[in-house]
């Protein structure tokens, strides 16, 4: 679970840098089988991909450091929303 952008900066192995992970999923830092099952349980075991626009109010928010995003789903649709930040920006 993590954002990645269109274009832009590539890893030293070529593939597309991620721009965020979940909470949680991160493969840098996170062992495989806790993110692995946190991705399946929370967006089922497919791979999928959805495109957000970048210039969504939402995104804004958040590039400000004004909060964190909260993403949700159900079968059917993805919910981006805003939320109080939990971090300490550390």
């Amino acid at each position: 679970m993590y954002f990645l952008a269109e274009r832009g900066e590539r890893r030293p192995d070529g593939r597309q840098k991620a721009v965020a992970y979940a909470i949680g999923c991160n493969p840098d830092v996170d062992a495989f089988d806790d993110w692995w099952e946190l991705g399946r349980a929370e967006f089922g075991g497919d791979d999928f991909a959805e495109f957000f626009d970048p210039q969504d109010r939402v995104f804004a928010i958040i590039q400000h450091g004004e909060g964190d995003l909260e993403v949700s789903a159900t079968a059917t649709h993805l919910s981006l929303q805003a939320v109080a930040s939990t971090s300490n920006g550390g």
